[in-house]
């Protein structure tokens, strides 16, 4: 199998999202994400040589940049979805997550609950609290 790049495998999921029928926006925040990576590490990298300290050091650099938890938490899951599309995918020679065993980054105020759900129905609200 021909060694491919990071390059290579942006551009294979980015063709793979807008073949699934993503919206416009979910694909522009995912490839955001994986821009910053190949900015950081070289888009001419090997993909198989990605690591997990390369995705500490965005996330990092997020955090000095001042981005708020909640939005470096976009970058995390968007590049968290990008390595599951890698690993599924036959002809990306990849056989480990370099994301593997990190934690997305922690937002002050939420503590695992999701926001309640809010059903109203005639003049009687039921809320709903759902756990992940």
């Amino acid at each position: 199998m021909a060694t491919r790049t990071l390059a290579d495998a942006i551009e294979q999921w980015e063709r793979s999202l807008r073949a699934t029928g993503r919206s416009s926006k979910t694909i522009t925040t995912y490839l955001n994400a994986t821009n910053r990576l190949a900015a950081s590490v070289g888009s001419d990298r090997v993909i198989d040589q990605v690591s997990r300290t390369d995705h500490e050091g965005i996330l990092l650099g997020l955090e000095r940049l001042g981005w708020k938890p909640a939005s470096q938490s976009v970058v995390f899951r968007s590049l968290r979805s990008f390595w599951v599309f890698v690993l599924g995918h036959p002809e990306l020679p990849v056989d480990r997550n370099p994301m593997h065993g990190m934690a997305a980054p922690t937002v002050p105020g939420v503590d695992g609950v999701r926001a309640p759900d809010v059903r109203c129905t005639h003049h009687v609200c039921i809320c709903v609290v759902m756990c992940r």
